[in-house]
């Protein structure tokens, strides 16, 4: 099995496998948490609720409707840059969701379906080059997967149908040529 399939996707089911937004504990300045702001309608949280780290940066940007996320939700590492940004609706993932590098590049990107993986997951290089992609349906995969060499080339492609394998996975060497005899371990994981 190809661990580097599983790795974008296991991030992702860790951030939304169906489940609820959960709430932190907000606007208590004890052992470090960030401290967040915003407005309360009938008790519960409406609108864009900002929380600072005790340095004072930005920690997160949170959209809300009727006390649950609904919208761009942003959250930013301690240094100021940005970490990651989620799309919300009713309280659940929906949309794509970005994950970044130390230096504000994108490396994974997920859509979602509330709460459920659904659309595409790809994956890049710190050089911005696309190494994996794959697409999913209500959590299963379901459509094309492929995964790259780092000089861009086809590594392996995968045709899935409700998180089934359909067929044989073609296999390319580095150098770009069909590979004759694919090792076992280049196999994509239906990871779902």
């Amino acid at each position: 099995m190809n661990v580097s399939f599983l790795m974008p996707i296991a991030l992702f089911c860790l951030l939304a496998h169906g489940a609820r937004a959960e709430e932190p504990v907000e606007g208590v300045p004890s052992g470090g948490r960030p401290r967040c702001e915003g407005k309360l309608a009938d008790g519960k949280r409406e609108g864009v609720w900002t929380c600072h780290y005790p340095n004072g940066k930005k920690h997160s940007e949170m959209a809300y409707k009727a006390g649950k996320k609904n919208g761009l939700t942003s959250f930013w590492r301690e240094d100021g840059t940005r970490d990651f940004t989620s799309y919300w609706k009713d309280g659940y993932l929906h949309g794509t969701n970005t994950i970044f590098d130390k230096s504000g590049k994108r490396v994974r990107a997920a859509g979602f379906k509330r709460g459920r993986l659904h659309g595409w997951i790809r994956e890049w290089t710190p050089e911005g080059r696309l190494v994996l992609e794959s697409q999913y349906e209500e959590q299963r995969m379901h459509g094309v997967s492929r995964e790259f060499y780092g000089n861009g080339r086809r590594k392996v492609q995968c045709e899935y149908v409700r998180g089934e394998l359909k067929g044989p996975c073609k296999f390319w060497n580095e150098d770009g040529s069909p590979m004759t005899e694919p090792k076992p371990s280049a196999t994509p994981s239906s990871g779902g």
